[in-house]
This record gives structure tokens, sequence and C-alpha cells, in this order.
């Protein structure tokens, strides 16, 4: 359910920086997949890591964080987003079938920004 969570609120800016990227077909497949593509589900597990390293979320407590923070420093936030879409298009387009690891610099990056 997170990742409907994600969708819903970052959706738009997923679709706008793969755009920027400029692979149309890896931006139709997000759309028609939607909340189902991995890149959500890769989004997802980046900002469980970072809003709680120690576990998990639940879909209330990630939706809370995403708003509290994308409120606060709303560009900030979206390039720390943009940062883990551009890593995981990288990453994507080296090896489709390999799953992609959230690599420790965006963790990093984002500790500093809380």
């Amino acid at each position: 359910m997170s990742n409907l969570v994600i969708w819903s609120l970052l959706g738009e800016l997923i679709l706008r920086t793969l755009d920027e990227v400029g692979d149309d077909s890896l931006t139709t497949e997000v759309e028609r997949l939607r909340e189902n593509h991995p890149i959500v589900f890769y989004i997802e597990n980046a900002l469980q890591t970072l809003f709680k390293p120690n576990g998990g979320l639940s879909c209330p407590e990630l939706e809370k964080h995403i708003l509290e923070y994308r409120n606060r420093n709303k560009a900030e936030f979206d390039n720390i987003i943009k940062s883990f879409i551009k890593e995981y298009y990288y990453n994507y387009s080296r090896s489709r079938n390999k799953k992609i690891p959230l690599t420790i610099s965006f963790k990093q990056r984002m500790y500093a920004y809380l």
C-alpha cells in the first residue's frame, strides 16, 4: 500500500524527471504500470530507509513524513527524489534484470537534510 502513497504524492515528479532523462520507453512503462512499477518500489524503499533506519513505516507515517519534509523545503526534497530517480535510471539502463541497491551517498545526503 505504501507504493500507492508514493505514486499519489510523487507520481507527477517521477514522470517529469523521467521526461528530463529522455527515455520515452521507461516513461511510458511507468505511466502504464503506475504504482506497480519497480521505480516506485525503489523510491519507497529509499524513503523508508531514510525516514526510519531501524525499520519500516506504516502508510500514514510515510505519507506524513513525505508531506512534512516536502512542505519544509519543496525544492530540496524534490531534488533528493530526482536523485533517486536518476540513480534508478542509471542502473536500469546498465542492466534491466538486476535489483538496484540504494547507495549510501543518498542516505547521507538525506540525513543531512533531515
